[in-house]
């Protein structure tokens, strides 16, 4: 089963292959508001309760618990 506490879709990440960049907006929970830019190189950002997102800048958006 599916926890509940994560994304069950991820929202697509805006690419640029120009640059080799991404840029995603995650909204998360009631309030929170998550921006990852992943200009050459990977990024992460957690939540506030622990979520750990990832963007790739080739556009790939993951998620998991610690």
């Amino acid at each position: 089963m599916p926890s509940p506490l994560l994304p069950t879709a991820a929202a697509p990440a805006a690419t640029n292959s120009w640059t080799h960049a991404a840029q995603a907006r995650i909204h998360h929970g009631k309030a929170e508001e998550i921006h990852l830019d992943a200009c050459g190189e990977t990024r992460d950002a957690a939540s506030a309760i622990g979520i750990v997102f990832t963007l790739t800048p080739e556009g790939r958006l993951t998620a998991r618990q610690p």
